[in-house]
């Protein structure tokens, strides 16, 4: 999972300036606020594919495999209908809708809009039900399998996306090149699912309306927290085209890109435990729930200071070096992003909870009533303000319906005393960010070493302080225990599989 979100910060990293040597910064703002368009297709399954994974999960642990295949084909079933429909229907809205008026688009034309918008969508559809042959790792305990089978496709869809954008220059061929890669690798999961589980194959044949109807009541929580997360990120794309133009969605979307590097740390700890924190609620194993919710928040929070603090005063110098110049630095823009981003890691990893439990209801409105009050907030002061407001509009809305009742409601799962924990969780982040952005501005005004030899020093500093913060000043005793248990474990499995052959150095 590391070396996946290894690769998702280098994709950003490599595709911004590519686009933007091939390019001008309003026609990358225009194919930006295409995708986002585009991305709200992907709420159409209403949540059922983490509500399935969870209950396939649940069926495989307990050997259950006629339910396994029940639950399975029903999914496919209901995605395959969904995919159909959703294609002839994006079709149609890219055949007759003036979608030059409605995002502002100068720089492409109506006829390339509607071409890229249909292979897009088809693409973010048909994923929707490859994903049901893609969970069969996930759900019979393969995560590992699953993860590298994840990272091959990202760097094939980076490669083919540079190639394109370099070879053909155009939207559409660039488009078409992400929907090919994607439906290669398709087909190489459903011949590898067919090798190592002909039993577990998606199918239709053991589909069930009825099965359906059940899965459909609770997944639409999930859909409203796929809606919500939405709304303020594919949403602020929208709202900056409308008011601003494309050029200013480039400079928007780069900022938040390189600030949101920092949330792969978040989404590699919520991932890793999605799975095990499924299996230990429904075996009731409540100790370790605890101590995975304080592993998982610590761990989490601390990297995502660790990384701001020296984008906090290196940021508007990578930013220019990283887009080589063509995009003119926001810093205020920046550091709003990067407290945006630091301020939601305790309730973002708390949310994981919720989610693989299928306890999801408070979650679900709290995601929801954050977005969608964080983007009319930020539709108001992105007038007054400019795009500063965006970020401090998403905050206020996340200060109102996250902060304190997402951190609540993992503390009731796991049986964590609220009050106490949520102290020591808001009171580390701030003496720790105020410790490591002491550290970073200090570095900062070595102006006499080469830039990128600041930047290096200001990330190995900050994340000597925050590191050495973490595990003397929050980690409880217990909680330091573990984590040296579980290093020593994996160093030793590790060493052991090379010794037996198993591995090669």
């Amino acid at each position: 999972m590391s070396f996946g979100q290894l690769l998702v910060i280098i994709s950003n990293l490599l595709l911004v300036p590519i686009f933007l040597r091939v390019w001008s910064p309003g026609a990358y703002g225009e194919w930006l606020t295409m995708y986002a368009l585009v991305a709200y297709l992907g709420n159409l399954d209403m949540g059922m594919q983490s509500y399935v994974l969870n209950r396939l999960t649940q069926a495989f642990a307990r050997g259950d495999i006629a339910e396994y295949r029940r639950q399975q084909h029903s999914a496919m079933a209901f995605y395959l209908t969904l995919a159909t429909f959703g294609t002839l229907l994006i079709s149609a809205v890219a055949r007759w809708a003036p979608l030059t008026r409605w995002f502002n688009l100068v720089h492409t034309s109506r006829e390339v809009a509607a071409l890229v918008i249909v292979l897009l969508g088809a693409q973010v559809l048909w994923a929707l039900a490859g994903t049901v042959a893609f969970s069969v790792y996930r759900t019979t305990g393969q995560v590992a399998t699953s993860q590298w089978i994840t990272n091959a496709y990202r760097l094939a869809s980076m490669v083919f996306t540079i190639a394109a954008v370099l070879i053909w220059k155009s939207p559409p061929g660039v488009a078409a090149a992400q929907l090919g890669v994607w439906l290669l690798s398709f087909l190489v999961v459903l011949w590898d699912v067919h090798r190592r589980y002909p039993d577990l194959l998606p199918s239709v044949a053991g589909a069930s309306f009825s099965v359906v109807k059940q899965q459909m009541r609770p997944s639409v929580l999930f859909g409203l927290i796929t809606l919500g997360v939405a709304v303020g990120f594919q949403g602020a794309n929208l709202l900056v085209a409308g008011v601003l133009g494309g050029a200013a969605v480039a400079l928007f979307v780069t900022t938040r890109t390189l600030a949101n590097s920092i949330k792969q740390i978040v989404a590699l700890f919520s991932n890793a435990a999605w799975t095990d924190i499924t299996r230990m609620e429904a075996l009731g194993e409540q100790a370790r729930l605890r101590l995975a919710l304080r592993l998982t928040i610590a761990v989490s929070a601390c990297g995502c200071i660790a990384v701001a603090a020296p984008l906090w005063f290196e940021g508007g110098s990578v930013i220019s070096v990283w887009t080589r110049g063509k995009l003119v630095p926001d810093v205020l823009l920046l550091r709003f992003l990067l407290a945006y981003v630091v301020l939601q890691a305790p309730w973002a990893a708390a949310a994981v909870f919720g989610m693989s439990t299928n306890r999801h209801k408070n979650l679900a409105g709290s995601y929801l009533v954050a977005n969608l009050v964080g983007l009319a907030a930020a539709a108001l002061l992105i007038r007054h303000i400019g795009l500063v407001g965006v970020p401090a509009g998403l905050i206020f809305g996340e200060a109102i319906a996250c902060y304190h009742f997402v951190l609540a409601d993992a503390c009731k799962i796991a049986t964590e005393p609220y009050g106490r924990f949520a102290a020591r969780v808001w009171l580390a982040m701030g003496v720790l960010a105020t410790m490591s952005l002491l550290a970073t501005w200090y570095v900062h005004q070595l102006t006499k070493i080469p830039m990128m030899a600041r930047w290096g020093l200001s990330g190995a500093v900050s994340i000597a302080v925050v590191t050495a913060g973490t595990w003397f000043g929050w980690l409880l005793p217990g909680d330091r225990k573990t984590l040296k248990a579980k290093v020593k474990f994996g160093w030793e499995r590790y060493r052991a599989r090379i010794a037996s052959g198993q591995l090669q150095v």
